[in-house]
């Protein structure tokens, strides 16, 4: 176990607490997906879109789930329930990101091959399951505790 997994797994963190654990000390954020600021972590918490992933390591596996039948869709494709779910605020608009979290796995030029091909293969297959167009790797997904609102 790494010394990433082995804190996190003992620190006893919620998925939020995780989340922002793990974010970017100076994430890209904003009031729309173009993620036009750069602030810190103690700032971006209050932009609605924030930068999930750094460029050292990838931690989420994010599904952008738009027009969905149900709000327990994972249900119904046999997946495990999301670490965190962000539901659009617009009324009779189903539209979420789904958060899964995963063991941190290093990511880049330097990182081991098979860690970033596993996680891949399980965000393919996922996809699959889901049987819809997936997410981002570096994307800005909706904050799931925006603080202000445009």
């Amino acid at each position: 176990m790494s010394e990433i997994t082995s804190f996190y797994d003992a620190s006893g963190l919620s998925a939020i607490g995780r989340f922002w654990a793990l974010a970017a000390y100076f994430p890209r954020c904003s009031y729309a997906k173009i993620a036009a600021f750069t602030r810190p972590r103690e700032i971006a918490h209050r932009y609605p879109y924030v930068q999930l992933q750094t460029k050292a390591y990838r931690a989420w596996l994010v599904f952008d789930m738009d027009d969905l039948p149900d709000w327990f869709s994972w249900d119904d494709c046999d997946l495990p329930p999301p670490n965190i779910v962000v539901r659009s605020p617009i009324d009779g608009r189903r539209s979420e990101h789904w958060f899964y979290a995963v063991c941190p796995v290093a990511w880049g030029r330097n990182a081991r091959l098979g860690p970033m091909k596993l996680m891949g293969c399980v965000y393919k297959a996922m996809t699959r399951q889901l049987r819809h167009a997936g997410a981002w790797a570096m994307g800005y997904p909706g904050n799931p505790q925006p603080r202000v609102q445009p």
